[in-house]
């Protein structure tokens, strides 16, 4: 699939003026893809940049749905400008991403090569702020291995949507670092889901928030399922925190500061082999439900929590 239709004007918003329509898993976006940046970006395994002396570009680059939903195959401006959706394909299925973001952001796009695994990661002054669709969707298919996310710059990350969307449907762990706030404004903070095929699925965040869950966490694979939230999550109309861990998996462990739902505070159902453990150190409100429900099967182990305050 190429890029169509490129128009030079004199405005920032410049960039690619067209293209194909797009759609996620979920079938949520896009129409149009607007990115802008001056960073040189790699598309299985090709180089691409647009020289500001060109007035053209190359239409028969072939690109993946992953790099044509980024955004950014063809990235336009001086040489030294770094705009949020400038993300750096290092080598196959390793992203960097960096720009702090601007009032154009578009969903950054990301699935792993055919088998391999997907890690992405962010650099210092990222950011990244989206008005339609979600900030980062992250997805991979069956046969590939493991996803990861990492964000150690304490980021701020917001969707119209998902703040941070990741559906791992691989036979590896699925793993997020969020340091920065998440903002899902019309949906979850951050939504993960592990398929039967994988192992964990480890989300770590810091101050979370969504329409619906704040964070919502569902691991149907093998291994573990844990989250920690070190400052407010908060769910406005379901959920602060939602987890389930399937009969397929082993412990579930939350550890979290303060947590608040619309409906419970924490949800936790365990039907894994092994224990349910819930650690809060702030304030637990579950606004019109409780504060915490937790489930443990007959087929897991110890139900153990610890709390500050719980309403």
């Amino acid at each position: 699939m190429a890029f169509i239709n490129f128009i030079e004007t004199n405005e920032r918003s410049r960039c690619l003026a067209a293209l194909p329509s797009l759609k996620s898993a979920h079938e949520e976006f896009h129409t149009h893809l607007n990115a802008c940046g001056g960073r040189m970006t790699k598309v299985a395994g090709r180089a691409a940049s647009y020289a500001p002396s060109l007035g053209q570009v190359f239409s028969g680059l072939s690109a993946s749905s992953s790099a044509i939903a980024l955004g950014a195959l063809l990235l336009h401006g001086s040489a030294n400008a770094s705009f949020a959706g400038s993300c750096t394909e290092i080598t196959p299925g390793i992203w960097s991403c960096s720009g702090p973001a601007s009032g154009s952001d578009v969903t950054l796009f990301f699935s792993a090569p055919t088998a391999g695994a997907l890690q992405v990661s962010t650099e210092n002054g990222f950011g990244l702020s989206t008005s339609t669709g979600n900030a980062i969707t992250l997805n991979n298919s069956a046969g590939d291995t493991s996803m990861s996310f990492v964000d150690n710059y304490a980021s701020s990350i917001s969707g119209a949507l998902n703040g941070i969307e990741a559906d791992n449907n691989g036979s590896g762990s699925l793993s997020i670092t969020a340091t920065g706030q998440v903002t899902g404004t019309f949906r979850d903070g951050i939504n993960a889901e592990n398929s039967s095929a994988g192992d964990a699925l480890t989300i770590s965040a810091a101050a979370v928030t969504g329409d619906a869950d704040g964070i919502r966490a569902k691991n149907d694979g093998s291994g573990a399922l844990s989250i920690t939230a070190t400052a407010q999550v908060t769910g406005t109309y379901e959920d602060g925190i939602d987890a389930d861990n399937s009969s397929a998996g082993t412990d579930l462990t939350i550890s979290a500061a303060a947590v608040t739902g619309g409906e419970d505070g924490i949800q936790a159902k365990n039907y894994g082999t092994g224990a349910l453990s819930i650690t809060t150190t702030g304030q637990v409100i579950g606004t019109n439900y409780v504060g915490i429900d937790a489930e443990n099967s007959s087929a897991g182990t110890d139900l153990m929590i610890s709390t500050a305050e719980v309403n």
